[in-house]
């Protein structure tokens, strides 16, 4: 695919700085029809620099970066969901947020689409970060619900075949990560959801009949030496995703190929427990303040 996106012009947004709209034109072409588009959230400077065309691709002008992965169900949602919890913190501490579309199931996609468009925004991040004013060796991916799976998925896959620390970081908000084993002990807590017909939505089938996606779509079986440390934040009473099986599963993958991470179990809350000013938000907001600040201040080269 041709990582080369084309621009848009810049648009406002009242209630954030204002953000570079990048349009990914043919980034996703042989993966996605058509058009998927991101837009870059920057602190205020650094975002007036690059509206008045100043230079920032300068080493010490580069900005770590955040990519935010919205939730959905894999089915709908857009890519400002759940966005206002971090955005201000992220700009604070001098990241640029990066959020994108991603293709959508209630339009027939599946799962290995939808992480083939991460795939492609990490490498479009890669490829053009530089003249971006954007430090492609200090990304971090966060995801909410669906967008938690597809970022630890993207990320464990993209470190694993790159055999290094290409993502440095993933912070996973409530998201699946063992799809045989949710088939087979779905969650039913949630009136009107299937975990089970989700789960078989994005892999086209069940565990027997489609085997590799299940496989391929489950981050459990990427844990490796170079899977980017860590930070799970999973409720035990989610009523969506069981934290028995997709939080404690994970958890002892990566405690067995000693990959640093966290796990955060507010054991009294539910799905989406840090949407709002809850006591998991600003656990969640202090953890993840200490983890991108961690990251800025590593010299990785």
């Amino acid at each position: 695919s041709d990582p080369k996106g084309e621009g848009k012009d810049d648009v406002d947004e009242p209630q954030f700085p204002p953000p570079d709209w990048s349009g990914l034109g043919g980034l996703y072409e042989g993966h996605a029809p058509g058009r998927l588009d991101l837009t870059i959230f920057r602190p205020p400077a650094h975002a007036a620099a690059v509206a008045a065309g100043r230079r920032v691709a300068k080493k010490d002008g580069l900005l770590p970066v955040l990519v935010s992965l919205h939730g959905g169900g894999w089915y709908s949602g857009s890519m400002y969901d759940g966005l206002q919890c971090y955005l201000s913190l992220a700009l604070n501490l001098e990241f640029a947020v990066v959020t994108s579309e991603y293709r959508l199931g209630q339009r027939g996609w599946r799962g290995r689409d939808m992480v083939a468009d991460v795939l492609d925004l990490l490498k479009w991040i890669r490829v053009n970060g530089e003249r971006k004013g954007l430090d492609k060796d200090k990304i971090i991916i966060m995801g909410g619900s669906a967008g938690a799976h597809l970022a630890m998925t993207a990320s464990y896959l993209l470190n694993k075949d790159a055999k290094k620390l290409v993502v440095k970081g993933v912070v996973a908000r409530y998201g699946a990560t063992d799809l045989a084993k949710a088939w087979a002990q779905p969650q039913s807590l949630q009136r009107g959801w299937s975990e089970r017909k989700a789960i078989e939505h994005i892999t086209g089938g069940d565990p027997t009949s489609a085997a590799s996606e299940y496989s391929y779509l489950s981050p459990v079986h990427h844990v490796g030496p170079n899977t980017p440390p860590t930070v799970l934040l999973h409720c035990r009473q989610d009523e969506f995703y069981s934290a028995d099986v997709h939080a404690d599963g994970l958890k002892r993958a990566l405690q067995g190929a000693e990959v640093p991470h966290l796990v955060i179990d507010p054991s009294l809350h539910s799905h989406g427990c840090d949407i709002g000013s809850t006591a998991p938000f600003q656990f969640v907001r202090y953890t993840l303040s200490r983890f991108l600040t961690s990251i800025k201040d590593t010299d990785f080269e």
